[in-house]
């Protein structure tokens, strides 16, 4: 025989349900319905609410008070997989229990003082019967009761396709959303970055990535802080071309760390820089020994500008007085099937020339993965999936 624990009634929960039919199957579903929890006599003590109004959500442990029953059963019929399917009672949250308790997380709205109920819990969310008898009220803890990745077992299984099209949606609104800031930010944004820059590409990664990942964060949560990072980015460029200080306040100032080969160690220590960090950004511009150097500057995006000593420098063909035929720019006509018709033009060309070039191939303009040229009849030509690698004339 099993063992029988007493349990006290503490409160009542009285809502705008007084029968079962249209409560919300789970608690938090409806987050706009409001009901009020009212305290048993002998527990309206306000020292048993003190430090309640720190927790933004509360657990109701309750009582299923009209699925009483004699005797359970080991199996019920869920009405999320239709009423067709048995699963283990203690796998489902049915009210038909050995013992018909439930649990439901509220938001609490509100704590008042009545004058003849004493304290009142207002709360939000509940799926509750109105006259529901609570056993017992405990605090929401996030780091403890929150699990992002728990699994929903069947109850999830109805869901999949939704939160599938939802993560679709808030996916490419997001991407939208970041392109145009992208945008809106300038090309800079596209290459190296200055300070600044930096922080608020970071910032939108960021922000695009909780809005995506995260259903419970509305799109707007990321969308407003995204868009008002874009707007300080564009007023930090305005003032930084009416103002040098600004600019120097918000990037810095160019440094220079070599001067007539001579390495300048304060500079270094200044940016925090290694010799090492040095050497191996004089190497990515082909220099490897510093004395080579006239002087080097780290720019204000951080990259490395250096100017080689006179009698180091490549020598040109203006230098050794060499005179050169005028060459011509080869420029792409066709990418990827695509005509550039601005380069046409450029070049003194139209679409006959073109359409005459493809037929003197054998093939149709868009059957042509690269053509390029300049303004002579010279042209390179490479053909869609063709055994051959391409044609030159």
């Amino acid at each position: 025989m099993s063992e029988t624990v007493p349990m006290q009634v503490i409160a009542r929960l009285h809502s705008d349900f007084t029968q079962k039919f249209g409560i919300p199957r789970q608690s938090g579903l409806v987050d706009e319905l409001e009901a009020t929890v009212v305290f048993e006599p002998e527990f309206r003590n306000p020292d048993a609410l003190r430090g309640i109004e720190g927790f933004s959500h509360l657990w109701l442990i309750w009582e299923f008070s009209q699925a009483r029953r004699a005797e359970w059963s080991p199996t019920v019929r869920p009405p999320r997989l239709g009423g067709n399917v048995r699963m283990g009672v203690f796998a489902t949250r049915s009210p038909f229990r050995p013992n018909p308790i439930g649990l439901s997380c509220v938001r609490l709205a509100g704590v008042e003082l009545h004058s003849e109920l004493g304290p009142i819990l207002k709360v939000r969310g509940a799926d509750l019967l109105d006259g529901t008898p609570i056993f017992d009220i405990k605090p929401y803890v996030p780091y403890a009761d929150s699990k992002p990745r728990a699994l929903g077992g069947f109850a999830s299984t109805p869901k999949e396709g939704l939160l599938v099209k939802l993560l679709i949606f808030r996916t490419l609104l997001i991407y939208l959303c970041v392109l145009f800031a992208m945008r809106l930010m300038g090309k800079r944004q596209l290459g190296e970055l200055q300070p600044e820059e930096l922080v608020s590409t970071i910032l939108i990664s960021n922000l695009a990535s909780i809005s995506i990942e995260s259903e419970e964060v509305p799109v707007t949560a990321s969308l407003i802080p995204l868009f008002l990072i874009a707007a300080l980015e564009l007023l930090g460029s305005a003032l930084s071309f009416r103002s040098q200080k600004f600019f120097n306040l918000m990037s810095g100032r160019p440094k220079t760390v070599i001067l007539d080969g001579q390495i300048d160690q304060n500079a270094l220590r200044t940016l925090r820089l290694t010799t090492a960090d040095l050497l191996e950004a004089l190497r990515g511009k082909n220099i490897f020994d510093p004395r080579d150097v006239s002087y080097a500057v780290v720019e204000t995006n951080g990259s490395l500008s250096a100017a080689l000593r006179p009698e180091k420098e490549t020598a040109t063909l203006a230098d050794l007085q060499l005179k050169v035929e005028h060459s011509h720019a080869t420029i792409p006509f066709v990418l990827d099937g695509q005509v550039l018709e601005e380069n046409l033009h450029w070049c003194g060309k139209d679409q006959d020339w073109l359409e005459r070039t493809a037929q003197a191939n054998t093939l149709l303009p868009e059957e042509i993965l690269l053509l390029v040229g300049n303004e002579t009849e010279d042209y390179f030509l490479l053909k869609k999936e063709s055994r051959r690698k391409g044609s030159s004339r």
